[in-house]
């Protein structure tokens, strides 16, 4: 051997083993009856690895050979250091060396019928066929018992008609409420009750789904199993009715796959696979312990920790019937996992709370970049006061109901930023149908109901939630939450904030309701996707007067189907009222410097009117004939100059025997089911208000029903509204108008009904989000014109930083030809890169800059023959442009100035 390559081969040597420490092998062409300390001379089993599991010293490595399968459970009683940790790992090349909770099951004999059975001497948790979860015998077979009656000793129900006794020694698996599985023993069995010891959640009345199971004589299907532990048989109904003995199958007998001891530190575990277990394929009570590389299918946990210092990366964790990780850690970290197929069989996760993608709890915790979808219950819980960034969690909730993709009951100074999150659903399928709670309960992100203070949310993205994006709960604790610059899209509500919670946590005592709290929302983009989603919702529960939750400022309310997008619920006050932004804006004092969407759209567009107007003197030009109303104490007056050549006014002010006044047609018109009907009209008011659109047919003229029905809002913008519906019956209708006496006078014109053929527009073609769920910038290419939420125009591309998104809405093609940014050879390097939102601007709207100037400066407004038609002055820290109140429609130029800066801006007003 040359020299050269003889120092070569030395520096391995001893990089890959510290020098004085031994490296212990195991091979399935091992002996245990080798030293195990070459590759030569490996071990077979880990039952002989587990004879030095206490002797191991600094620097030493456990390495068992790619390929091969090795049954049992390892218990680490031993120190590495931190400059020499004990690594338990892999050598040679190929597959990652798998250490099974299984053991092979053999020597089959027939039992009964296509029963066949074999001795297992060992408790068996779970069997598999190759790779394919078998089934714990139970009844029924597939779906659900329900509840007749219940507390949580005992139960009552129709389905059980076995004779006395007969489950006794069963397990029960119960949907004792939304958000989780119950299991227990049954202690006794009468009549078509069962008993047992005491489980958490007291079902009550309602028909909540249970199932029994681990009866032998239940076992009577193709893929059930049932082990006596007593006599240590195994029972087996193989698929297809096969011999077992032609067939893998495993039984789970170990609890662990690899175990680290009471305080035990420096232990490093990687590339390894870890599959069948009982309990966890590692299972950690030790300190600065490192996994990674290694992959989890089909235990309980994939890992489960109590310990400090952790590090957990760059793991695959897959099909886990508890939560995939469960980490009660301090100062640890989980980085890079994938977390997919968690907890997704009833009654096998965890009883009473758990089926997470992964829970992670204690002090100084990081937890980014992870992957996690598909989980039974939420896919991250947390607790304490974590760092959780960067993760991508989809999915969640398909197990069980209520939770989130992230979620929390009691956390202090946590910072979830950056993650994007979607598709949080709620599993329904043991849910009582009669229980008062029975939807699909489903969060983004979830504030839970303990203690949630100096709590940050930013920067996240959280789309196609089935209830929020975001839920803020609140207890009488709570303070100094944050929720900026997240984007919410597509949810049901995209931010929903209550104090549901008061009863909940420290200090809980009467009386509940909390007037202020100190949260602040900034800067959170909110959009809706139908008529039927909200922007914000608040649910007021422990007091009539309205909870005050603190600062909103700068969001971006986005439903372009609804104007009336911020719904509030008093459930003390006993009113539900939907609110337009600049409504609530001036009742409550907030939402400075926020902005809505400036159209009204329909989820249908018109192909071709087919027929003429239906509506008699929707002008009102000369007069208001062809109109009256009820009760007769309304005013209906003729307006002249007022909308387009006149209009009519409606006044009710006081009750006259009806809360609501009801402005109709004189002359009906004859609709047909299942035809669509385009309506337009224009209304403006001086105060802020409502009015209901109703189409009623003749039949339902003293009922409440109508065939179509849609409150507008008015104030002193002019709307111009267009809604399209289809038509549920075929006879004479009437077109009214109703508006409450508190909300007494609008203006009313260009009234209009047609006949029409719609197509379906996907609002998802019409406003897209774009996220980039990577760790550097990306670009993606734009066909058209398109504009964000701040009013800027987009084309041709789109760049987006790492774990960016963006909303970005279809424009008009001419409309690529505007700018918002500062045109050419107008910006210096002192000055502001400002934008003017929204743009286009709709009549009466404010004009807003994207950022608060820093010195004052004078605005000229041109029209687009150049001529100068207003001037006016920004005081320093102003955001919102001074426009007349007289502009036509057209297109302007604004010009921002002072002696340091000059900038012009394209303005569109409609």
């Amino acid at each position: 051997m040359r020299p050269l390559s003889y120092a070569i081969l030395l520096a391995t040597v001893f990089l890959a083993s510290p020098i004085g420490a031994t490296t212990y092998y195991l091979s399935p062409s091992g002996s245990d009856s080798n030293n195990g300390t070459s590759a030569a001379t490996a071990w077979r089993t880990i039952g002989r690895l587990q004879q030095v599991n206490g002797a191991l010293q600094p620097g030493d490595q456990v390495l068992f050979e790619r390929g091969g399968t090795y049954p049992g459970h390892f218990t680490i009683n031993s120190n590495g250091s931190a400059s020499q940790p004990i690594v338990i790992g892999s050598y040679g090349s190929g597959a990652l060396p798998v250490i099974s909770g299984a053991v092979h099951v053999s020597g089959w004999t027939l039992h009964q019928g296509n029963i066949w059975k074999a001795n297992v001497a060992q408790g068996v948790k779970y069997v598999h066929m190759g790779t394919e979860l078998m089934t714990l015998a139970r009844f029924p077979n597939t779906g659900w018992l329900r509840v007749n009656s219940a507390s949580t000793t005992q139960l009552t129900s129709s389905g059980i008609t076995q004779a006395n006794g007969h489950w006794n020694g069963a397990e029960l698996v119960l949907r004792s409420t939304n958000w989780c599985y119950e299991n227990a023993v049954v202690s006794g069995h009468t009549g078509t009750s069962i008993q047992f010891p005491a489980i958490v959640y007291n079902p009550g009345n309602y028909g909540w789904g249970f199932f029994l199971q681990n009866r032998l004589s239940e076992l009577d299907s193709p893929g059930e199993w049932y082990h006596d532990a007593a006599t240590g048989t195994l029972y087996f109904h193989a698929p297809n009715n096969a011999d077992p003995n032609s067939l893998q199958v495993l039984a789970s007998v170990y609890e662990n796959g690899v175990e680290v001891g009471w305080q035990r530190q420096y232990i490093t575990i990687r590339d390894l696979a870890f599959r069948h277990h009982k309990h966890a394929g590692v299972y950690n009570t030790g300190s600065n312990v490192t996994v990674t590389a290694c992959s989890f299918d089909r235990s309980y946990f994939g890992i489960r920790s109590y310990g400090n210092n952790g590090s957990y990366t760059n793991n695959n964790i897959h099909h886990t019937y508890a939560s995939g990780m469960g980490l009660l850690d301090n100062n640890s970290t989980v980085e890079n996992n994938v977390v997919e197929d968690i907890a997704l069989r009833p009654g096998m996760g965890e009883s009473f709370w758990g089926y997470y993608g992964m829970y992670v709890s204690g002090n100084g915790n990081v937890v980014r970049g992870n992957q996690i979808t598909r989980t039974g219950n939420s896919g991250l819980f947390l607790g304490g006061n974590p760092l959780v960034e960067k993760n991508r969690i989809s999915h969640a909730l398909m197990t069980v109901n209520d939770g989130g993709g992230i979620y929390w009951d009691s956390a202090d100074g946590a910072v979830i930023q950056d993650n994007i999150i979607s598709d949080v659903g709620g599993n329904m399928e043991s849910v009582a149908a009669d229980y008062f709670i029975n939807a699909q309960i489903g969060m983004g992100i979830y504030f839970g109901n303990s203690v949630t203070k100096n709590i940050i949310v930013r920067r996240n993205t959280v789309f196609d939630c089935s209830t929020a994006g975001i839920h803020v709960d609140h207890t009488k604790v709570s303070t100094n939450l944050e929720v900026r610059d997240n984007v919410l899209y597509g949810n049901d509500i995209q931010l929903s904030i209550t104090d549901q919670s008061n009863v909940n946590g420290p200090n809980a005592a009467p009386p509940y309701h909390v007037p202020n709290y100190n949260d602040v929302y900034s800067g959170n983009i909110l959009y809706c996707l139908s008529k039927e989603q909200r922007c914000v919702q608040q649910y007021h529960v422990h007091g009539t007067n309205l909870v005050d939750f603190g600062t909103f400022t700068n969001n971006r309310y986005f439903n372009p189907y609804e104007e009336l997008s911020i719904k509030v619920i008093n459930t003390q006050g006993g009113y539900v009222k939907n609110y337009t932004l600049e409504r609530w804006r001036a009742e409550r004092n907030e939402e400075a410097g926020s902005t809505r969407y400036p159209n009204l759209e329909n989820a249908q567009e018109v192909v071709e009117r087919t027929s003429a107007n239906l509506i008699s003197n929707g002008t009102f030009d000369y007069n208001t004939s062809g109109w009256s109303g009820w009760p007769t104490q309304g005013q209906i007056q003729h307006q002249p100059g007022s909308l387009d050549n006149g209009a009519a006014k409606v006044t009710y002010g006081s009750n006259a025997g009806s809360p609501e006044f009801y402005l109709r047609t004189d002359n009906m018109m004859t609709v047909q089911s299942g035809s669509w009907y385009e309506l337009k009209f224009s209304i403006q008011s001086t105060a802020h208000g409502t009015v209901r659109a109703d189409l009623k047919g003749q039949s339902q003229a003293a009922t409440p029903n109508s065939i179509y029905a849609r409150y507008i809002p008015f104030d002193t913008q002019r709307r111009d509204v267009t809604l399209l519906f289809q038509s549920s019956l075929s006879e004479p209708s009437m077109m009214i108008l109703a508006n409450h006496f508190n909300e007494p006078s609008y203006l009313l014109d260009n009234v209009e009904l047609y006949r029409a053929t719609v197509q379906n527009v996907d609002p998802r073609t019409r406003h897209v989000l774009f996220t980039n769920p990577t760790n550097s910038a990306a670009e993606f290419p734009l066909t058209g014109c398109w504009r964000d939420v701040n009013g800027g125009i987009h084309s041709e591309a789109i760049s987006l930083g790492a774990f960016g998104s963006i909303v970005l809405a279809k424009e008009d093609g001419p409309l690529c030809g505007l700018s918002t940014a500062v045109e050419e050879g107008a910006t210096t390097a002192a000055e502001q890169d400002v934008r003017l939102f929204p743009n286009p601007l709709s009549q009466g709207q404010s004009l807003f800059l994207s950022q608060a100037m820093r010195t004052e400066v004078e605005v000229e407004l041109f029209d687009a023959s150049g001529r100068r038609v207003h001037l006016a002055r920004m005081a320093t820290g102003a955001t919102e442009v001074p426009l007349p109140t007289d502009l036509r429609s057209g297109h302007y130029t604004v010009v921002l100035h002072s002696a340091t800066i000059r900038q012009h801006h394209r303005l569109v007003l409609r």
